[in-house]
């Protein structure tokens, strides 16, 4: 009888993050993957339990180092780049980030996900105190592309960077999955809508979610809201995220919109409330390599505006608003259409993006990267 093919996820990201996008897609492919594929997994030092729950966890040695964290990464290096026993014949290593310095001396199969090159083709999106930060993270991240047996990407927008910055790259080994949405529930039309949490003191609101910094276009969105707040005194904005830093803080007073814009950090059932109740959710971003608001949003009936750019329209397939990117005068003029709009145009507009986000699931996710691991150790 063939041994079942082992598959490895370290726990670098889930030491990094404690929430964020590459958290969230390790998460949930290794949640499909268990529940629907027949492949038996070894995850290296996973470090929390609620966030993946296998059916199967075999963990290696130096478990005493776990709460070392540099040790406990260096022994999650060096035991996925080891041959696992010789009579488990077919082995493959998917890196949670890009870290692992001795990736390209693997005796295992290697598999890469990457999820932006925003880094790569926009440096000047970002402030320069950053700059040898990034350098290192681009050299990690080229080391980590350059290692790969195959390189699975969350978008064709991202592939296409990928082999503009990259071109000696063989396409073959790249491969397009998107993320799934399903991790947020779909809200039926007829449902009841469940009121904001508690701490959101507006009726009508607008919506924000993620990071606020560098290519987000956050300051866009501020300076298009601006415009909105001289017409109407009734409608807020709530962005879903960390604290406002000093810095944003003294912007959003300059711009006398401290009692229309709050912060508030939610977890998953208040984001979908929020979503819920917005008026929209706006994804100002200059460049991004998937989007998954966008799909969250839509899963939840919400109405989505956001700016322009090749991911965004390939995730959102014309089932959201678009305007330029920093075009703050074509923000604005959505933000009143969206006031206005026709409740039966925006049930009929909310129907199909809702239709269409759900299509975007896990188990699909999983299925398709099962395809590469299977390609690879077959």
């Amino acid at each position: 009888m063939t041994s079942r093919p082992l598959l490895a996820f370290d726990r670098d990201i889930f030491q990094l993050q404690l929430h964020g996008g590459i958290r969230l897609y390790f998460t949930h492919l290794s949640r499909a993957l268990l529940l629907e594929h027949s492949l038996r997994f070894r995850l290296l030092h996973p470090s929390f339990a609620s966030d993946v729950v296998p059916l199967e966890v075999e963990l290696r040695n130096n478990m005493l180092m776990r709460g070392i964290r540099f040790g406990a990464l260096l022994a999650s290096f060096a035991s996925s780049i080891l041959p696992w026993p010789f009579w488990q014949s077919r082995k493959i290593y998917h890196p949670t980030y890009y870290r692992n310095p001795l990736l390209h001396l693997s005796a295992n199969a290697v598999v890469v996900t990457v999820h932006d090159l925003i880094h790569e083709c926009c440096p000047e999106y970002f402030d320069p105190n950053y700059a040898s930060s990034i350098q290192r993270y681009v050299r990690a991240k080229r080391r980590s592309i350059f290692a790969a047996d195959a390189i699975i990407v969350v978008s064709h927008a991202t592939k296409n960077d990928l082999l503009r910055i990259y071109p000696q790259i063989d396409p073959a080994r790249i491969h397009v999955i998107y993320h799934g949405s399903d991790h947020v529930p779909l809200i039926c039309p007829s449902s009841p809508i469940e009121p904001p949490p508690d701490g959101v003191p507006f009726h009508k609101f607008f919506l924000y979610v993620g990071s606020r910094r560098h290519y987000k276009g956050f300051n866009d969105l501020l300076n298009a809201f601006v415009k909105l707040s001289v017409i109407t005194e009734e409608v807020g904005l709530v962005c879903v995220g960390a604290p406002f830093t000093a810095d944003e803080a003294a912007r959003i007073q300059s711009l006398s919109l401290a009692r229309k814009v709050i912060s508030f950090q939610a977890d998953e059932a208040q984001l979908v409330r929020l979503y819920q109740n917005a008026l929209c959710l706006v994804y100002p971003s200059w460049r991004e390599g998937f989007g998954l608001p966008i799909l969250e949003a839509m899963r939840s009936r919400c109405p989505v505006a956001c700016s322009d750019i090749p991911s965004s329209r390939e995730i959102a397939d014309g089932h959201a608003f678009f305007f330029k990117a920093a075009a703050t005068t074509e923000l604005f003029c959505i933000f009143e259409h969206i006031l206005g709009w026709d409740p039966l145009l925006r049930a009929f507009h909310l129907d199909g993006a809702q239709n269409h986000a759900s299509r975007f699931t896990w188990k699909n996710t999983a299925l398709l990267t099962c395809n590469v691991y299977l390609g690879l150790v077959n």
